[in-house]
């Protein structure tokens, strides 16, 4: 590699090669030789470096590269086999006769069945069952209430007899002690 110590021109070509840097490359006019002693050979170190990475990560990214195209085709085969099968399948006709379900299948659909018509059953029944519950309380709370308001019927009419018998009692007293004191 020739390194020189002053810029002359830009250089594209190193892109055309697939080097693949971002940019153009300055070349420089004399070599690396010509240069001052510990500069130069500092330059030329790290420019070694800094090319032999670039030469790693383009030979990671090659093999990525290789990779991911072997697993394209793959995925391109694995289509069109696919897609074969597809084209052969919408050609046939497909009857009740030709659909086969597995015991286990027919037994879960069944099991499922029975599990939801029993749950609703146990819930309307247990509803059922607190709706009977609860108009029976209705009825027997009722009933003791008129039995209530029958019996303190029949203590206030007891009392306004009482009442009008005392009354009375009161009366056929203030005569008799009227008729008395007249005498």
């Amino acid at each position: 590699m020739h390194l020189v110590a002053h810029c002359t021109e830009l250089d594209t070509s190193v892109q055309r090669k697939g080097v693949g840097m971002d940019g153009p490359v300055l070349l420089l006019d004399r070599p690396v030789a010509a240069m001052t002693p510990g500069a130069g050979a500092a330059w030329y170190q790290a420019l070694e470096q800094t090319d032999e990475k670039h030469e790693e990560g383009h030979k990671r990214h090659r093999a990525r590269l290789d990779g991911h195209e072997s697993r394209i085709e793959s995925l391109e085969q694995a289509h069109a086999d696919l897609q074969s099968k597809v084209l052969q399948l919408s050609g046939r006709q497909v009857s009740l006769t030709d659909i086969i379900v597995p015991s286990k299948v027919v037994w879960a659909i069944v099991l499922s069945a029975v599990m939801i018509a029993g749950g609703i059953w146990a819930s309307t029944s247990e509803l059922r069952s607190d709706v009977r519950d609860i108009l029976t309380q209705q009825a027997a709370s009722a009933k003791m209430a008129d039995e209530r308001s029958g019996s303190l019927k029949e203590s206030i009419a007891d009392a306004k007899r009482l009442q009008e018998l005392q009354r009375i009692q009161l009366e056929s007293l203030t005569k008799t002690v009227l008729t008395m004191q007249r005498r």
